[in-house]
C-alpha cells in the first residue's frame, strides 16, 4: 500500500512551516511552495492569469480564496469581504474587476541568546510568527478609482493568534465604507463589520475576526 504523502494529508512537507500556498490552475494543475520532496516554487513562477484557487494548506486544513467571486473558503464554509459605500448605500462588486494581483507573505523573527564575556552567541534562526494569503486589486467606483487589499492572516505566535481578514482602502477621494466578513454558509452576524474613513488620498486599514 502506498504511503500517504504529506500534501495528500493537507499537511506543510516542511518541518519548520506550518503553512505553505498553492495555485490552482483553471485546468485542474496544482501548483505548491513546497512538493512532497521539499522542491520549492518561485512565486513569481506562478502564471496568475490561470489561477482559480490560490490559498494554504497546513495542520490538515486547506483555505484558499476563489480569485474571480473573492469568495474565502475553509473546508466547506464560504466567507466573503462586503465594501459598502455608504452615503450611497452600496457595495461594490470588486469580484468585477479584471485584474487581481496575488500576495503571499511570511513574518518572522530570530530567537536569539546573546552572552558576553566570551561566551558563544546561541540562535535558534528564523521563527515565523504570521502567514498571509491574497490579493489586491483596483476597482472604478463611478469615475472613483479604489485600490483594495484584501489578505488573510495567520498568525501563529504571540497572545492573540486567532486569524483575520486585513482589509485595505485607498482612494483620492474622501469616501466612508463599510467593511463587513459576512458567511454564505453561517450566521452572519457573528463576524466583524468596521467602517474605513478615507481623507486626503491616505490608505486605511481594518481587521475583520470571525468572532
Amino acid at each position: 500500500m502506498a504511503t500517504i504523502q504529506a500534501i495528500e494529508k493537507l499537511l506543510s512537507p516542511e518541518s519548520d512551516q506550518s503553512y505553505i500556498y498553492f495555485a490552482e490552475y483553471y485546468d485542474g494543475t496544482i501548483l505548491y511552495e513546497y512538493d512532497n520532496d521539499h522542491t520549492h516554487l518561485k512565486f513569481d513562477s506562478i502564471e496568475q492569469d490561470k489561477v482559480k484557487y490560490f490559498g494554504f494548506i497546513g495542520n490538515g486544513l486547506k483555505m484558499y480564496w476563489e480569485v474571480s467571486s473573492t469568495l474565502f473558503y475553509i473546508g466547506e464554509h464560504q466567507y466573503k469581504i462586503n465594501i459598502e459605500e455608504i452615503e450611497e448605500n452600496y457595495i461594490m462588486p470588486i469580484e468585477k474587476s479584471e485584474k487581481k494581483d496575488l500576495i503571499t507573505f511570511k513574518t518572522a523573527h530570530v530567537d536569539s541568546l546573546l552572552s558576553f564575556g566570551g561566551l558563544p552567541k546561541n540562535e535558534t534562526g528564523n521563527i515565523i510568527d504570521g502567514y498571509y494569503i491574497g490579493f489586491k486589486t483596483k476597482y472604478n467606483d463611478n469615475g472613483n478609482e479604489i485600490f483594495i487589499q484584501e489578505v488573510f492572516s495567520i498568525p501563529v505566535t504571540g497572545e492573540d493568534r486567532r486569524p483575520f481578514f486585513g482589509v485595505r482602502l485607498s482612494s483620492k477621494e474622501n469616501k466612508k465604507y463599510k467593511i463587513s466578513l459576512v458567511s454564505t454558509t453561517d450566521d452572519n452576524s457573528k463576524f466583524s463589520r468596521k467602517d474605513i474613513d478615507l481623507k486626503d488620498g491616505k490608505s486605511s486599514i481594518v481587521e475583520l475576526y470571525f468572532n
